[in-house]
C-alpha cells in the first residue's frame, strides 16, 4: 500500500502547486478548515472549465497537492518564505500571519513593522515557548504568496483554483472524502520550485496597492 503512495506521488508533476498545511487534529478550527479544503478539492477547477474543448483525460492534472504537515510547528523555511514573499501581497496575509504567530507579532498592526527573524532567533524563540508560539491551522499557497488562517483566507486561495472563483463551492463542501487529497512530502525542492517564479505583478497587490 505504501508502494503504491509513494509511486502515485511521484507521478505528480512539479508544475501542480503544493499547498502546504499545518494542521493541529486536535483543534476544530483547524479541521475545519482542513475537511473544507478537501471539499474544495472536487469541485472542478479553473483550468478545467476554460478548457472547454480539450478532450477529458482520465490521468487529468490535479489542481493542486496538499502537503499535509500534522502537529508540526512552521519550519523556518516556510516562515522565512511567509514573511519575505507573502506579507506585502494582501491584507488577510498579515491578519493571518498574525493570528498564527502572536508570540512573533505581538501588537505590530503593519508589515513593515515586522521585523525577520533569523533562523537562530527563529528556534530560540521557539524554544522558550513552544506551546504559545504557533496556533494554527496555516495554510501557505506558495505558487500565488498567499496565506490563510480562517475561512475568507481559504476561500481567497481558492479562487485562484476554482471555476469563477468560489460561487460554486455550496455544491460539494459537505464532502469529507480524502480519495482527491492528495498528501506529499515536504522538500526544499518543493518549495524551491514555486519561490522562483517570473517577476510579475502579483494580482492581490495589485487590487490592494493603496492599503500599503
Amino acid at each position: 500500500m505504501l508502494s503504491s503512495f509513494f509511486r502515485r506521488i511521484a507521478t505528480v508533476p512539479k508544475t501542480v502547486p503544493v499547498l502546504t498545511v499545518y494542521h493541529n487534529t486536535q483543534s476544530k478550527s483547524s479541521t475545519h478548515l482542513v475537511n473544507k479544503l478537501r471539499a474544495y478539492a472536487n469541485l472542478p477547477s479553473t483550468a478545467e472549465r476554460y478548457s472547454e474543448t480539450s478532450p477529458k483525460l482520465s490521468g487529468q492534472l490535479p489542481k493542486f497537492v496538499i502537503n499535509l504537515k500534522e502537529n508540526q510547528l512552521p519550519t523556518f523555511e516556510d516562515y522565512a518564505f511567509v514573511h519575505e514573499n507573502c506579507l506585502g501581497i494582501h491584507p488577510g496575509n498579515l491578519m493571518s500571519f498574525q493570528r498564527s504567530f502572536p508570540r512573533i507579532t505581538g501588537s505590530s498592526r503593519f508589515a513593515g513593522d515586522l521585523e525577520f527573524l533569523s533562523e537562530s532567533e527563529y528556534s530560540q524563540l521557539v524554544s522558550s515557548n513552544r506551546s504559545r508560539f504557533f496556533k494554527p491551522p496555516l495554510i501557505i499557497d506558495h505558487a500565488n504568496s498567499l496565506i490563510a488562517h480562517d475561512d475568507a483566507g481559504l476561500d481567497r486561495i481558492m479562487a485562484n483554483y476554482l471555476s469563477c472563483g468560489i460561487q460554486d463551492s455550496h455544491k460539494n463542501l459537505h464532502l469529507e472524502d480524502d480519495s482527491s487529497f492528495q498528501h506529499i512530502p515536504h522538500t526544499s525542492a518543493n518549495t524551491s520550485q514555486e519561490v522562483h517564479r517570473t517577476h510579475h505583478i502579483n494580482p492581490h497587490v495589485a487590487e490592494f496597492a493603496d492599503l500599503y
